[in-house]
This record gives C-alpha cells, sequence and structure tokens, in this order.
C-alpha cells in the first residue's frame, strides 16, 4: 500500500477536474490521506494502492478498460458511476467489478461524498 512518511495513505483519483472530485478529494485529505488527480488518459497506474474512479470521466474509464486487462490488481478500488451510465459502461465496470473486487457507489447516494471517502480511507477524521 502507498502510504506517506507519517503513515497516512495515498488515494489516486482518476477524474475529470470539477467540483465533486475537489470536494471527495477535500474531504480524503480531511481524513488524513494524500491525494492526486490523475486527468488524462494513462491507464492504470502500477504503484497506486488505494483509488477512487470517476466512473464517467475520460481518466475513470482508461484506468478501469487497462485494469481490467490485469490478472491481479493490489489495490482498494472505489468506482462511483453515474446515475445514468450506458450500458457500454456498466458492463465494463460490471466485468471489472467481478474480477477485482471493486467497490461501487452510485452518483445519486445519499451522503455521497461521505459515502465514498467512507469506502476508500474510512471514518476517521483528522
Amino acid at each position: 500500500m502507498s502510504v506517506l512518511a507519517d503513515g497516512s495513505p495515498t488515494v489516486t483519483i482518476f477524474a475529470d477536474h470539477g467540483p465533486l472530485a475537489s470536494r471527495i478529494g477535500e474531504e480524503l485529505r480531511a481524513r488524513g490521506a494524500a491525494t492526486h488527480t490523475i486527468s488524462i488518459e494513462s491507464g492504470w497506474l502500477e504503484s497506486v494502492s488505494r483509488a477512487l474512479v470517476i466512473g464517467d470521466s475520460r481518466a475513470g474509464l482508461s484506468a478501469v478498460r487497462d485494469l481490467c486487462e490485469r490478472p491481479t490488481v493490489p489495490a482498494l478500488v472505489v468506482v462511483l458511476l453515474p446515475e445514468c451510465a450506458d450500458v457500454a459502461t456498466e458492463d465494463l465496470y460490471a466485468s471489472c467489478s467481478e474480477r477485482h473486487g471493486l467497490v461501487t457507489v452510485r452518483a445519486n447516494e445519499k451522503d455521497l461524498v461521505a459515502r465514498v471517502a467512507d469506502e476508500v480511507v474510512g471514518s476517521h477524521r483528522t
């Protein structure tokens, strides 16, 4: 697992820049995690041990497509799916989830930012 010298986890956020990714990043940092955002189509990064994937972003789709091709993934991956994903996107995430145990959160859930942060780093706040 990727952690800082002080023991804090590092969370990689695969997302386009936007208010939702910013709010989730703020919440993760409030819980003691370091974050960095990948906003380009880079595929999956080998160094990632905790990730949040915004499911309707170009960066998120690229990361999950690449992730699905790998035999194992030593990472905690939380996917935030949009309320109305197209069938191909739903199928991609369902297939990858079956293979790698992704945690899926729907964008229409109550207390969305807190729920996502709970799944990625737990409920501890600093």
